[in-house]
This record gives structure tokens, sequence and C-alpha cells, in this order.
């Protein structure tokens, strides 16, 4: 236990230096990429207008009794991606203002789907799931069944009694597997954005 809290303590005090998830993140965050909406980025300004627009219009993704506009930026900054990229779209939400999980598959809101295809293209997909396991598997980065049983955990709402150490161990195995800055390098090297096979299911 003192260990545990002495961990807790260095990663609250130091998070740059001391949490994993921390700074591989922040490695995400600062990646230099046009589809990453950063400070830097002007596309900025046209999406806060549009997510502003559809919230006060009453559109979804939005949750029930919701007065903040988080939802609507994602969806703003999604159709931008889709727009500009000319990529398919995977988007990894277990949140349920973008659709609905039952029975193992996930489906987007109706209204969002539509919206996609009328906007974006008939062609192009968009595909929702609650496994970032599934998301790496589209894109063909190496998932381990370990990996995938230890998300499947967590979906589960093992979170609160979930073992610490477990849960390092996991986050260093995926570091290991995907290789994050190899990772970063590949979106770059194939125009910023990752494909998928469009045979897959």
């Amino acid at each position: 236990l003192y260990t545990l809290l002495g961990t807790v303590s260095k990663i609250l005090k130091n998070p740059i230096y001391n949490d994993p998830v921390y700074k591989s993140l922040q490695k995400l965050f600062k990646f230099n990429s046009p589809i990453n909406l950063n400070r830097e980025n002007k596309i900025r300004f046209k999406i806060r207008n549009l997510a502003k627009k559809r919230f006060i219009l009453g559109y979804p993704p939005r949750k029930k009794a919701d007065n903040s506009i988080g939802d609507a930026i994602n969806w703003e900054c999604i159709l931008n991606c889709a727009e500009t990229s000319g990529k398919h779209i995977i988007l990894v939400s277990r949140d349920s203002a973008f659709g609905c999980h039952y029975e193992g598959d996930s489906f987007l809101n109706d209204w969002l789907k539509q919206e996609f295809k009328q906007r974006i293209s008939q062609k192009h997909k968009i595909i929702l799931t609650d496994k970032l396991s599934h998301a790496f598997q589209l894109v063909k980065i190496p998932v381990t069944q370990e990996m995938i049983e230890e998300e499947e955990k967590i979906i589960d709402g093992l979170i609160p009694n979930y073992p610490i150490e477990n849960f390092y161990k996991t986050l260093k195995d995926l570091q290991k597997n995907i290789k994050l800055n190899e990772f970063l390098k590949t979106i770059q090297r194939q125009g910023r954005n990752l494909d998928y096979d469009e045979n897959e299911d």
C-alpha cells in the first residue's frame, strides 16, 4: 500500500515525468499533423462555430441535459478530418451520445450516420467501436490476446478494483507492441492518417 501511495503521489505531483499515460497522450496531442486540433490550427475557429450552431439547433451528438458543446466539437472535427483526408473514419467511443452498443456490436447514431454520408460521401465509411483493440486491428496494428482481454476487463467495469500493477503492465505492453514513436512516423508517412481494408467486415 505504501508503494502504491508513493507512486500515486509522484504521478499527481509531476505527471510529465512519472505518469506513462500522460506522457504517451502528450506525444499524440503534440504530434505535428493538420488533423490535430491544437492552438496553432486555425480551423479550430470554424469547427467551434459549427459546433455552436448544431448545439443551438439541438442536433446530436449530445447528452440529455447537456450544457456544453464538447461532443459537437468532436463530431465537427471528425467530419473535417474525413473531408480533408479523404479517408474512412474509425470512431472509438463508449459515449452514448454517438451511438449504442448491443450484444458486442456498435451502432452509430442514425442521424450522425446520415449526416456523414450527406456531408462527406456515400462511398466513405464511418465505423463506431467501443474497443481500441478493434480499431487497431482494422488498421493492421498488432494486438495481443492479452491486451484484448485486459481491455475487456476495463470495459466490463472492473476498473475500480483493477490492480494498478496490471494496468501499467498493460500500458507497457501496448507501448511495446505499437511502438508509439514509430506509429506516429507511420501516420506522417502515409499522409498523416491511416486507412483500413475496405473488404474488412
